[in-house]
């Protein structure tokens, strides 16, 4: 009965003429929500012990201009629930029943040992723009080796478009670009690990809609990490996730995004336009210091303190409000996603164009003129 119920629901996307009873559901994924429970609860436990390790090794993230924090921080926090959710991966793997996918979760799980290797050694020794920037293309690399990578796009207009030889630098880029909007957003106590939460939750409702499993169980456990970790990281902050928790974040989320395109025929893949949507909030605030560090002919890796969390602390905005203000509006930008994915594809292009739009208006006249620094 259990087996029937779940090959009934991986081999068929769900949709709202479908009836699918909430038992069916649970004895079809409750492994999955039993490793989202352990995943929580081992972070939970972990913390505490990583906030020792940082003190006692003096991993920690002194104030600067740049700092909302007035006192030492232990860093590197992203250890704890990063650690973890390998370890549930792997699991994962061992008992996944496609070859395929299983090698690819184990490919997964060898590369975010290497991003939280390299998110530590940042942390503690501050690499160079350049070097991290290195790191993050090898990094981009090898997940497209492992198999994760974008090789078609939706043409809202006609037949899918394959990307072929363009499969590789586009795959580079948006892992790139996703990695680093959720690196550059952690400013604030709570502030990345409650988007990449929320961002998790849709993409695995998405993951749960579709009928994707891969994608509903590593966006699970992605969840449950980040939930058992923002105990500790919002404000105020006991431990500050650091690179190597924002890289982990964003490198997941991206990957995430490209799950289940190749390796499950027939079900329906995620799309790449879904965290656009979700992500808006990190995404827009990239652009913008792209934008802003090119106009005063800066690097655009130069760090600054104009992110939109940094212009609202100056009008005098707590940092719990900012943290509200980013988790209504990613969440708000998550039920637009999942009621995009059921809509057509013509007006899911279309709506997405309208509220990026928009999203740039309003966030240059805030910053330009409502909050313009004085």
């Amino acid at each position: 009965m259990i087996l029937n119920n779940l090959n009934y629901l991986l081999a068929t996307p769900l949709n709202f003429e479908m009836h699918i009873s909430g038992e069916a559901l649970i004895q079809s994924y409750w492994k999955y929500f039993l490793a989202g429970f352990v995943v929580f609860l081992l972070t939970y436990l972990l913390v505490p012990v990583n906030i020792k390790l940082a003190n006692k090794k003096g991993w920690l993230d002194y104030p600067n201009d740049r700092s909302a924090h007035k006192k030492p921080i232990p860093i590197s926090g992203g250890l704890a629930f990063g650690l973890v959710i390998v370890l549930a991966q792997v699991a994962f793997g061992l008992f996944f029943w496609d070859t395929q996918s299983a090698i690819m979760i184990y490919g997964l799980a060898i590369i975010n040992i290497l991003i939280l290797t390299v998110g530590l050694v940042d942390d503690l020794l501050k690499l160079k723009a350049r070097d991290k920037l290195f790191l993050q293309i090898l990094i981009s690399s090898l997940l497209y080796v492992v198999g994760f990578r974008i090789e078609i796009l939706t043409n809202p207009f006609g037949p899918d478009l394959y990307l072929q030889y363009l499969s590789f630098p586009f795959t580079l880029f948006w892992f790139l670009a996703i990695s680093n909007a959720i690196n550059l957003i952690d400013g604030l106590d709570g502030l990345a690990a409650g988007i990449s939460l929320i961002s998790g939750i849709v993409l695995c409702l998405v993951g749960l809609i579709s009928g994707n499993p891969l994608v509903l169980y590593l966006s699970l456990i992605l969840v449950a990490g980040n939930l058992a970790f923002l105990r500790y990281n919002f404000y105020p902050a006991k431990i500050f996730m650091g690179d190597a928790g924002s890289l982990f974040n964003g490198f997941n989320l991206a990957v995430l995004s490209v799950t289940g395109i190749s390796q499950f025929k027939g079900v329906t893949a995620m799309t790449i336009a879904l965290p656009v949507v979700v992500m808006l909030f990190p995404i827009v605030d990239t652009i913008m210091a792209m934008v802003r560090r090119i106009r005063k002919k800066q690097s655009i890796f130069v760090a600054d303190k104009e992110h939109i969390h940094h212009r609202l602390l100056k009008i005098g905005i707590s940092q719990k409000g900012i943290c509200y203000i980013a988790y209504f509006l990613t969440s708000l930008f998550g039920l637009l996603a999942i009621g995009f994915y059921f809509s057509t594809k013509q007006i899911f292009l279309i709506a997405l164009i309208i509220l990026i739009i928009l999203c740039f208006i309003f966030a240059w006249l805030l910053l330009q003129s409502i909050i313009k620094p004085k």
